[in-house]
């Protein structure tokens, strides 16, 4: 599994939660994590255009990738791990 973040958390709640999800993850595999630094300077498209390229850069050719997002379809934890585990198995 490749996680690839973009930006440095600094929200406290976030990191704990994250490390606590990673600890799990890892008793049923590899978890490589992977940040992308931030590229904003002035324009948030240009910024965008940047970072993107940074995360293509990252992503294995022939994987599976879910794309997480603010605005995104919702999933609880159950129902994230049935989709994830669908996709893999």
């Amino acid at each position: 599994l490749r996680l690839i973040f973009t930006g440095k958390c600094k929200e406290k709640y976030i990191i704990e939660g994250t490390d606590k999800y990673l600890k799990i993850l890892r008793k049923y595999g590899n978890v490589e994590i992977f940040e992308v630094k931030s590229k904003y300077s002035g324009s948030v498209s240009n910024a965008i255009e940047k970072e993107a390229a940074d995360i293509l850069k990252l992503l294995r050719k022939n994987s599976v990738k879910i794309f997480l997002h603010l605005k995104g379809k919702e999933f609880s934890t159950e129902s994230f791990s049935d989709y994830f585990g669908k996709l893999l198995f």
